[in-house]
C-alpha cells in the first residue's frame, strides 16, 4: 500500500473526491484542506502525479503531496465511538496504519 499526504487551499473538494473514488483510492478528510490517501492498486502514481491532479481541483496557488515510506507515528484529537458519535480515526487505524513494507 502506497500513503500520501495531501495540503490543498480551495480545493474542489466533489470533484477530488470523484477523482480519489474512480481510481479505488482511500481516503481520509476530517480536517479542511488536509487529505490523507492510500492506493493499494498498481496505478502508476507519484506525488508529481498527484499533485498535478491537485492542481486541476484548485484555484490555489499552494498545495503540497507528500509520499509516506516506512513506519510512522500519529497522534490526534476529535470525535470518536465511545461518545456516541463517528469516530474520526476509525479509518486511520483500520486503514492508512496498515502497512506491506
Amino acid at each position: 500500500m502506497r500513503r500520501f499526504m495531501v495540503a490543498a487551499e480551495n480545493l474542489r473538494d466533489r470533484d477530488f473526491i470523484s477523482y480519489l473514488d474512480s481510481n479505488d483510492f482511500g481516503w481520509w478528510h476530517w480536517i479542511d484542506n488536509f487529505w490523507l490517501i492510500t492506493i493499494e492498486t498498481d496505478i502508476e502514481i507519484s506525488a508529481e502525479i498527484l499533485q498535478n491532479k491537485v492542481n486541476e481541483f484548485s484555484d490555489s496557488p499552494r498545495n503540497m503531496v507528500i509520499e509516506l515510506h516506512g513506519t510512522h507515528s500519529w497522534s490526534g484529537h476529535g470525535p470518536n465511538s465511545s461518545n456516541g458519535g463517528q469516530n474520526m480515526f476509525e479509518w486511520m487505524h483500520n486503514t492508512f496504519d496498515k502497512t506491506t513494507e
